[in-house]
This record gives structure tokens, C-alpha cells and sequence, in this order.
């Protein structure tokens, strides 16, 4: 199994692709092929991973869109970002460039019964397209993102998780053994009012995946709860991690 860590600090938004090799079809098989493998956060939803042309959707970034489709449960938006995060990470190990194209429409609202969540725009590009410096990369000052005594390493990387529309829509409380991961109200951007909670909430699944590939690198162990949201003078209450380590460097 590819370790996702060291992409967090190689993958990088293509709002702009670059004219290259198109994506053959094994390559496409093989991207649909690892759909299927995708760990997810929350059991027993129901998703399905398509791979079009970007022709056969609003999006006009990439070659082709990855559009991701589910059912209603609970959690099921968190759990498609936690999904299309590993996805994304994924693709940057195999020079594939991504973006999340939190706002594009697909012609197929529909997979079967389930319904259209997202899609991420891809193109193959050189590896030398990617990220070099990722101290460069625009995001949330730590002190923006985690509350607590102690500040840990993993707070300096988890900041570099990316949002569908770049909302960065999260706060972390570290209290003793435990992470609380919330879910902010705060409207951010372009997004819309009414749109704004559906988009954050995907992000947070995107935020979820990035603090447990910090956690396994730093070799903590963990235990996680998720809460349906729960409204409380932070924000939303979305997860909590109970560290069964509890020396963060």
C-alpha cells in the first residue's frame, strides 16, 4: 500500500493544467480500478467513482472529471471527502494532476439511486508541474487552526489539507488525550449561503483524512468518534480522537 503522507507535501490544486501526454486508457482503468480500493469513513453508504470527459460537464479545467455520486446517510458528505482525499493524493503519486471543482455540474445528477455529490477535474502532467515548496502553499496560519497548550508537528502539516472551495472551514481543540475537530460557520469566498454547509462538510472529511495520515506517521494510535454535527460555541462538533499516545513531538 502507497504511504499518502509524503504527497500531502507534493500535491497541488491545478486551477491551471499545463498541455501534455493525454491519459491513456490504462492509465483510466487503472484511476476507476483504484476507486473501488478507497477506504471510507463511514460503513455501509453506498458510492460510485465516474470517470468522464470534461465536456460532459460545466468543468473546463483538465482532460477528464472524476464525478463522485452517493446516497444519503448520515455523514455521507464527510465521507465523500474522505474518500476523494485519498483519491487525490493518490493521483499526485501517479503525476496526475487534480483539482476539486466544488462548483461544477454534471449532465447526470443521477448514477442509478444515487445522486451527484462532486467532481475533481484531472489531467496527466510532468512531474516537475507539482509542488516543490509547500511552505509556499496558501492556507490558515496554524494559530488560526488549533487551539490547545501544546502545538505539535502534525499541526504544521494537517494546514495543508485542501477545501472544494478553498473555505478551509475547520478548528482543532487538543485537550489532554483528545482532538476535537469542529466545523466552522464562518462563510468563506465565493460560496453562496445556502451551499456553504454542504461544501464544509465535505471539507471536513478532507480535514479528517489529513489528521489520521499525521497521527499514523507520527505512529499515535487512535481511536475516533464521529458526531452528526453537533452545534456548540465552537462550531460543529464533527470528530473526536481519542489519543491512546499521548506524546505529540
Amino acid at each position: 500500500m502507497i504511504d499518502l503522507y509524503p504527497m500531502i507535501c507534493k500535491r497541488k490544486s491545478f486551477h491551471v493544467f499545463s498541455k501534455g501526454e493525454n491519459l491513456s486508457e490504462t492509465e483510466l482503468q487503472m484511476v476507476q480500478n483504484h476507486c473501488a480500493e478507497l477506504s471510507t469513513l463511514v460503513k455501509d453508504i453506498q458510492t460510485k467513482f465516474k470517470i468522464v470527459p470534461i465536456a460532459e460537464t460545466t468543468c473546463r479545467r483538465g482532460e477528464y472529471c472524476i464525478l463522485v455520486y452517493s446516497e444519503h446517510k448520515p455523514n455521507y458528505l464527510q465521507n465523500i471527502g474522505y474518500m476523494l482525499a485519498q483519491l487525490d493524493l493518490w493521483l499526485a503519486f501517479c503525476n496526475i494532476g487534480s483539482c476539486w471543482y466544488g462548483m461544477g455540474k454534471s449532465f447526470e445528477t443521477k448514477y442509478g439511486e444515487l445522486d451527484f455529490v462532486i467532481m475533481m477535474a484531472i489531467a496527466k502532467q510532468d512531474e516537475q508541474s507539482f509542488r516543490k515548496d509547500v511552505s509556499k502553499t496558501r492556507r490558515k496560519p496554524v494559530e488560526h487552526i488549533w487551539q490547545g497548550l501544546e502545538r505539535p508537528k502534525i499541526a504544521d502539516v494537517i494546514r495543508y489539507a485542501p477545501s472544494a472551495c478553498n473555505s478551509q472551514p475547520w478548528n482543532i481543540i487538543s485537550e489532554a488525550d483528545t482532538l476535537r475537530i469542529y466545523r466552522l460557520t464562518e462563510k468563506r469566498g465565493i460560496l453562496p449561503a445556502g451551499k456553504a454547509a454542504y461544501y464544509h462538510q465535505i471539507d471536513i472529511g478532507i480535514f479528517l483524512l489529513y489528521v489520521e495520515l499525521c497521527l499514523q506517521h507520527e505512529v499515535i494510535s487512535f481511536i475516533r468518534n464521529l458526531y452528526l454535527q453537533e452545534k456548540t460555541q465552537h462550531g460543529y462538533l464533527s470528530a473526536e480522537y481519542r489519543l491512546l499516545q499521548h506524546t505529540m513531538s
